[in-house]
């Protein structure tokens, strides 16, 4: 729970220019949640008939009601199923046909984590071959029933999302992801979070039509699909700012409510994820950035400890990738590690925000993937730190950045050893094998490797005893292997694959780099490191 104290948010940001849908035609979350929101009345109202799971109904037994899982299909070989409100028992045997992307039905539904396996790519064979999904969504859908009245083209959009590049570039599978419990408990009652879920999922249809566009002979009809989605974003982005500042005006004049908080931090991480897409409203991811960095004001204090307050924000990645984001992640890097606001400390802490957020119903296989994966995420994020120290030496006016940058790489030689089989396991490796953990590993490598190189490159004294040819290889071949067996994964590997471009002129790369950018045209390595760094080459596209 945040303080009570009032936050003084300026009127400019409160109100911030909404672009019309004409001028806009062409990493996390937050951990702080709560397993309960509201439930809509006439949903409330008949809690007490016939709510159990379909499967325990037909065999007629006692159900426990506990969703998406009942305690008595989780200790059975039976799938557990359930019906969609309204629907009546006699529509069980009903199948919907197979969707392009799925229905957000299901997401409830014990179906298996191969169903929403983001490590899993959907056709190996072409990760953008596919039209607009023609929607099956029942009317009588919780979400969307709750919180907006969507058009057909609005519910093949919303469906989309569990397989969105957005969802397979932070890694966890859909069905227990902090995304699937954002897009089914909060979605639902805030109208701003469901439309901006929207604009980001157009806008990633959008992109996959104009990489069609790229591959056809006739483009017409490619073209005419992406401007089509294009306005229809640019319009359910404009809503969700004017529910941004509308809810950002109830939390700073009324008593703060923990969903409220939620939801303004969802939909700030969502609204900026539009953004990347569209590199006309930068300006606009610049504003947003200096209202989370208002907001947050009590936090970054010298005190801020002292208050006992809570931080449900913080994205790195994108840190990484824009010189503004950078600017505020800094702060957290800054502060001393056993700080609750640290960086270090808020890794620490999300590592067991799933189980918080999912309660018991959270199960043994994902707590035990959780495991797995720590290790590889520890090396992830002690790169995204060492990746905010070169931005801050980059920043830096003082003379002693030579040794501080002695010091950064020493560390990173350190943590390098540290988690030396990691990187062999991504060499070695020749598939995923469909885990989430080799995902997790490719990604950690590859940014480790090019970490090195940037490192090495700010050595403008060349005292560093490092080669980058081995770095470059490496990146080539774990890059190579996992990209044929799933090209959506660049998206993970934008940081990494973008720093290697810049130390060659690799046709391969520059392809697999041309075609992200489609989705993500702004993103890169930032341009202030790249000036102080020998031998690279800012000419790269991505680059603020």
């Amino acid at each position: 729970m945040l303080s009570s104290q009032r936050v003084s948010i300026p009127e400019s940001y409160l109100r911030p220019p909404c672009p019309p849908p004409s001028q806009i035609a062409e990493k996390r979350v937050p951990k702080t949640v709560r397993p309960e929101h509201n439930i809509p009345s006439d949903i409330a109202a008949n809690k007490n008939i016939h709510q159990g799971c379909l499967t325990c109904r037909i065999r007629k037994v006692k159900c426990d009601e506990q969703r998406p899982v009942c305690k008595r299909c989780e200790n059975s070989p039976n799938k557990c199923e359930w019906l969609e409100p309204g629907q009546a028992l006699s529509a069980r045997g009903k199948r919907v046909e197979s969707p392009a992307y799925g229905s957000p039905r299901l997401l409830a539904s014990s179906e298996s984590p191969a169903s929403f396996d983001s490590g899993s790519p959907v056709s190996p064979a072409s990760s953008h071959d596919f039209h607009l999904p023609r929607s099956h969504l029942s009317a009588a859908h919780i979400p969307l029933a709750n919180s907006l009245q969507l058009s057909e083209q609005d519910r093949a959009a919303f469906a989309y999302i569990p397989y969105s590049t957005m969802v397979v570039s932070y890694g966890k599978l859909w069905q227990w992801s902090n995304f699937s419990y954002i897009y089914t408990n909060i979605a639902n009652v805030y109208p701003g979070v469901m439309r901006s879920f929207i604009a980001v999922a157009n806008m990633e249809l959008r992109a996959k039509e104009l990489l069609i566009a790229q591959e056809v002979v006739d483009a017409s009809v490619s073209l005419e699909r992406a401007s089509r989605l294009a306005a229809a974003a640019a319009a359910h982005y404009t809503q969700a700012l004017k529910d941004l500042s509308s809810l950002l005006d109830r939390i700073c004049q009324t008593p703060e409510q923990d969903c409220d908080i939620d939801a303004l931090f969802t939909m700030w991480f969502l609204i900026l994820r539009y953004e990347a897409c569209d590199s006309e409203t930068t300006g606009a991811s610049l504003l947003h950035l200096d209202g989370i960095r208002l907001f947050l004001g009590p936090y970054l204090r010298d005190d801020g400890q002292a208050t006992g307050k809570k931080l449900p924000y913080l994205d790195a990645d994108s840190a990484t990738g824009n010189m503004n984001s950078g600017q505020f992640c800094l702060d957290f890097l800054s502060r001393d590690a056993h700080d609750y606001i640290s960086h270090e400390h808020l890794f620490l802490s999300v590592r067991s925000a799933l189980p918080k957020m999912w309660g018991e119903q959270y199960p043994i296989s994902e707590l035990l993937d959780d495991m797995e994966n720590y290790r590889p995420l520890r090396l992830y994020h002690l790169c995204q730190g060492s990746k905010l120290e070169l931005l801050r030496l980059a920043r830096s006016t003082t003379h002693g950045g030579y040794d501080d940058l002695k010091k950064l790489w020493r560390h990173v030689e350190n943590f390098g050893e540290e988690f030396v089989d990691i990187l062999l396991l991504a060499k070695k490796t020749p598939s995923s094998g469909g885990k989430r953990l080799m995902w997790t590993v490719y990604a950690a490598a590859l940014d480790f490797h090019a970490l090195q190189i940037l490192c090495s490159s700010l050595d403008t004294y060349n005292e560093t005893p490092f080669k980058p040819e081995p770095s470059l290889s490496y990146i080539f071949s774990v890059a190579t292997k996992a990209l044929e067996e799933d090209p959506r994964q660049v998206y993970r590997f934008m940081w990494s694959l973008s720093v290697a471009l810049s130390k060659t002129n690799q046709t391969w790369l520059s392809t697999q780099l041309a075609k992200a950018r489609v989705l993500l045209p702004r993103f890169g390595v930032p341009g202030l490191i790249l000036e102080q760094c020998g031998g690279l080459s800012a000419s790269n596209e991505g680059v603020q």
